[in-house]
């Protein structure tokens, strides 16, 4: 062990002093004539800000400046003069100089000489900055009111610096306008935001200027002389920097992401480069243990584990979020964890299950109650790359897990727990137990299948199409046929049939209660045409699989016949998963035409789509941009619906009942907390309400753990919910039960007149967003006469 340690920090030593050394013999841009134009910028920056001085005093031509910052977001200043912040500068400078050695000397002599030179100065001056001053009211400022140090500004110091450096490094007019136009900008930002004089910015400019062109030619001047230990302590600092980058908190909040990002992309290419080896200027033949590390990082398997490590737990941190709260699905759902069965109201009982398990792990909290949906989605992703594996090999795997991982309709799912995380979950795992049974028939696996379709069927109802195309998969393929003739998959359909046979019985418990929702939902009293509504279907599913992913399935269409023509156990392979993909979706397209279907019912057709996009994708060319374009145009769309808050507050946008996707969800916990008061003055009284929404977003917020959440409904016919079946205001008839009413209207008299004690106790209303509120009337009911 300590000969491989001794080999690898003797691998990192040669490797760094054979860049240094072509970092002595490299020829530099001869940037003369940009030597000379910066030089004449500096006189005349210089020039400028003594003519203020003279003829406006040192406060001259602020207030003009300064009003145009009112014109700009507080997120655009804020990235611009980030490039004058110090730490993301020299992130920024890791990133682009990390392997380029004339360039980090001269970082160094010119940032340890313009930092000395400007706080010296700064120290010993200390003039009073604007918000020391003037009267905040009389200028725009943005941020904290600084008001010592004016003078010069350090920020337009270091972008003066760093841009002038970069510029004479560079041989491109583009980079060189590119780089004199942020810097530009960082300085006037520095007015924008109220913080400095012109004079402060116009000094700093002439400062950073001078002082990248001194360096610059130090640097040629030493050049073949640079030493070792110079370029280690100036990769230290940016090494440093980058680390303090990512946890530093800094005044310019909407640019952290920026910042971050820079960071990280710093540090991992400079590690890259003088770690690991990779992109060396001269070849070197890498010690075995790093290669052997370099091949694992680069595998199929490491890029898919770590991007679903990653992925999974951005995603939980996500649901911490407070514009993620429940939605009243999901406090619903929550209320029929809190009694498990083997139905419920309108679904199968498995989302109560799991909802179950992570609050009694947890506790009842918002996260809690979501957490699975994250979870078991991304148990789908790693079924789906394992199953692919087995079907072709690691490569197709990753493109089959990470098409399903950033599918539309897995991300935003993946933040709400619904019936469809636990169907995607055993719909993939039956998926898989059918693969490893058509490779060895064993019994095991056949009844591994029958397990996981049973309790995809307790989990929703469609799962049944899964088994139903399974089965007209072994018809079809000739090959496969004969084991219909076996007694194992009759054996699995038996085992499947039992384990939802307790929903069944659960059913005929409550007249077939989930059935008639079912059918009621669907509309399958309508016989009509519903020619837009199939439309409206069709089109969905781009949104379910992603347009680009649609597009790439489109495209495989192509191989398909070269796929066919190769072997009959790839045409099996690709038979199988049409069967499963296009099975649900020709049914419930069938529905959408006939009655109605929502887009997410057909979706877990695609599984079965992006393992056969997965399987296929070495046929077309193309494929690995098609990918990343997925991945990263869809990632940046459910990203900023994750984050539409913090979206519309760095874009200035007023959020409104319109533009806010939320707007539903918000504003509940607030009011639970108005009604709380009323419920602890009645600690024996339950809550009730004519409405679900109110019983399950009250009742989780101000009862949390609370089942006993009654139903205001006459009508025994005509069950509408949960809390009607099981909590029905009419099991309350003839008793004194105290019982606190929520309700959106006020109640009328006949109701009131329903209890022998009514009292009329508040009206809360809780403001949400603009054209968004929430108003619910209070009242202490006593002595329910039942409603006849």
């Amino acid at each position: 062990m300590l000969a491989v340690i001794s080999h690898y920090f003797t691998f990192v030593k040669t490797h760094f002093l054979s860049e240094l050394q072509h970092g002595r013999e490299q020829a530099l841009q001869q940037n003369k004539k940009t030597a000379q134009a910066l030089l004449i910028f500096v006189a005349l920056a210089w020039l400028c800000a003594a003519v203020l001085l003279v003829t406006g005093g040192y406060h001259s031509a602020f207030l003009s400046i300064n009003a145009m910052g009112a014109h700009f977001s507080p997120a655009l200043l804020h990235h611009l003069t980030s490039f004058g912040d110090g730490v993301f500068i020299l992130s920024l400078l890791l990133l682009l100089a990390h392997r380029r050695i004339p360039l980090l000397y001269c970082i160094l002599i010119a940032g340890v000489t313009a930092g000395i030179i400007a706080q010296l100065i700064k120290r010993s001056l200390n003039i009073e900055r604007p918000p020391a001053v003037l009267d905040h009211n009389t200028f725009h400022l943005v941020g904290k009111a600084l008001k010592s140090k004016s003078f010069p500004s350090g920020h337009t110091t270091t972008a003066f610096l760093t841009a002038s450096v970069l510029m004479l490094f560079s041989d491109k007019l583009w980079q060189k306008l590119l780089l004199a136009a942020v810097a530009i900008l960082a300085g006037l930002s520095r007015i924008w935001l109220g913080v400095h004089w012109p004079i402060d910015v116009l000094v700093g400019a002439g400062i950073g200027s001078a002082v990248g062109v001194w360096a610059w030619y130090i640097t040629q001047k030493r050049q073949a002389r640079i030493s070792a230990g110079s370029i280690i302590f100036a990769l230290s600092l940016l090494f440093i920097a980058g680390f303090v980058a990512l946890f530093d908190k800094n005044d310019y909040h909407f640019a952290q992401w920026m910042i971050s990002l820079i960071a990280i992309i710093g540090l991992w290419k400079a590690t890259k480069f003088y770690f690991i080896g990779q992109g060396s200027h001269h070849s070197q033949t890498p010690i075995p243990v790093l290669q052997g590390i370099q091949d694992k990082l680069k595998s199929p398997e490491f890029v898919f584990y770590g991007f679903l490590l990653i992925l999974t737990a951005y995603r939980i941190v996500v649901i911490t979020q407070p514009h993620l709260t429940l939605f009243y699905d999901e406090a619903y759902y929550y209320h029929w964890s809190l009694n498990p069965d083997f139905g419920y109201y309108s679904k199968p009982p498995m989302v109560a299950w799991f909802i179950a398990l992570s609050t009694q792990l947890f506790g009842a909290s918002v996260t809690s109650v979501k957490l699975a949906a994250p979870l078991l989605y991304s148990a789908t992703a790693w079924l789906v790359f394992i199953s692919t594996r087995r079907l072709a090999n690691s490569e197709s795997a990753l493109v089959a897990g990470l098409i399903l991982l950033v599918a539309p309709i897995v991300g935003f799912n993946s933040e709400f727990i619904t019936t469809d995380a636990p169907l995607f979950l055993f719909w993939a795992l039956s998926l898989y137990c059918f693969i490893r049974a058509l490779e060895q028939n064993k019994l095991l696996w056949w009844l591994s299948l029958g397990l996981a379709c049973g309790l995809g069927m307790l989990s929703k109802y469609t799962m049944a199409l899964l088994p139903a195309s399974i089965f007209a998969y072994l018809l079809i393929d000739s090959d496969k046929r004969k084991l219909l003739l076996n007694y194992r998959p009759w054996l699995a359909a038996i085992l499947a049939g039992l384990l939802f046979g307790l929903n069944l019985w659960w059913n005929s418990q409550h007249e077939w209660i989930a059935f008639a929702h079912t059918s009621e939902i669907s509309q399958q009293d309508k016989n009509s045409l519903n020619l837009i509504g199939f439309i409206e279907f069709v089109l969905g599913q781009l949104f379910v699989l992603g347009p680009i992913a649609c597009y790439m399935l489109w495209r495989v269409r192509k191989s398909l016949k070269q796929a066919l023509s190769l072997d009959s156990e790839l045409r099996s392979k690709v038979l199988m998963l049409i069967c499963v993909a296009l099975g649900i979706l020709l049914v419930i397209s069938l529905q959408a035409l006939s009655s109605r279907a929502f887009i997410n019912w057909a979706a877990p057709w695609i599984i079965g789509a992006s393992m056969l996009i997965g399987l296929l994708c070495h046929f077309t060319n193309g494929y690995s941009k098609l990918i990343r374009l997925t991945c990263l145009s869809q990632l940046l769309l459910l990203s900023c619906f994750y984050h539409w808050p913090q979206l519309q507050s760095y874009l200035g946008i007023e959020a409104t009942k319109r533009n806010t996707p939320y707007q539903r969800v918000l504003g509940w916990e607030e009011m639970a907390q108005q009604l709380s008061p009323y419920l602890e003055r009645h600690p024996s009284a339950v809550l009730a309400s004519d409405e679900r929404d109110l019983l399950a977003y009250l009742g989780f917020h101000a009862q949390p753990g609370e089942d006993r959440l009654y139903r205001w409904n006459s009508n025994k016919d005509n069950v509408r919910d949960h809390y009607d079946l099981k909590y029905n205001l009419r099991e309350l008839t003839g008793s004194q039960q105290d019982i606190i009413f929520v309700a959106k209207h006020p109640l009328s008299a006949s109701q009131l007149a329903r209890f022998e004690h009514s009292s009329y106790l508040a009206k809360l209303h809780q403001f949400v967003l603009k054209g968004k509120e929430h108003t619910v009337f209070v009242y202490y009911l006593q002595g329910f006469k039942g409603y006849e």
